[in-house]
Order: C-alpha cells, then sequence, then structure tokens
C-alpha cells in the first residue's frame, strides 16, 4: 500500500467530509477515519458511501488532535504503507495535491535525502 489519508473529525459536517472523501477518491489507496467521539453516525455515512477502501476508527471520547492522529498512523503502519497525508475534517485539497507531495517526496530521496515530511 502507498497512499493512506488519516483524516480526524470531531462532530463534522458531515457534506464537508463527504466533498474531502470525494475528493480523495483515487489519489489515495485507503482512507482512515478516526473520529474523537461525535455523534453523528459516520459507520452509516462511510457504509453509504460504498466506494474504496475506507475505515473508521471511533474512539468514543474526545481524546484530542494528537491522539487521534497517532491511533491513524499506528493503523496505517499495521497495513504497511509507505506514505500517510493528514486532513481535518474540514480540509479540501486541490486535486491531484497528493500526488504532487508523493512525487516531491519520492524525488528527494531518490537524490539521497532523507525524507521525513513534505506539505503544500
Amino acid at each position: 500500500m502507498d497512499v493512506i489519508a488519516i483524516i480526524v473529525t470531531f462532530h463534522p459536517g458531515l457534506l464537508q467530509l463527504r466533498a474531502l472523501l470525494d475528493r480523495l477518491e483515487g489519489e489515495v489507496d485507503a482512507v482512515v477515519v478516526v473520529d474523537n467521539g461525535s455523534d453523528a453516525d459516520l459507520a452509516a455515512l462511510l457504509a453509504a458511501r460504498g466506494t474504496g477502501d475506507v475505515e473508521l476508527i471511533a474512539l468514543g471520547a474526545n481524546l484530542g488532535l494528537a491522539a487521534a492522529q497517532n491511533r491513524g498512523l499506528a493503523r496505517a503502519r499495521d497495513r504497511g504503507c509507505r506514505h500517510v497525508v493528514l486532513f481535518d475534517q474540514d480540509s479540501l485539497p486541490a486535486a491531484g495535491m497528493v500526488g504532487v507531495l508523493r512525487h516531491g517526496a519520492e524525488t528527494r530521496a531518490a537524490a539521497g535525502e532523507l525524507v521525513a515530511a513534505v506539505g503544500p
């Protein structure tokens, strides 16, 4: 698996979240949504989409952004992912952004640089 998107949510606007998921379709291999204790039925929203590899990790309580990101990162590592891209629930990246970031990281690594992170 090459790229997993991790989206951290807390009482997300479902239309915004759907727009983000739609934008990521075809740009990442999988999506992990880590929910910080929302009331919304995110599992139903994700199941209704019926497309892509989308996994929900429901924390049940707001453990904070860093804890949620760490849970997502651990899941990506378990799945053997090479690259991770982090999003908040209201993010909307430019079309093609994930590919540009991956290309930037791989180009630098191929040039012998140690790459820990790239950003838009």
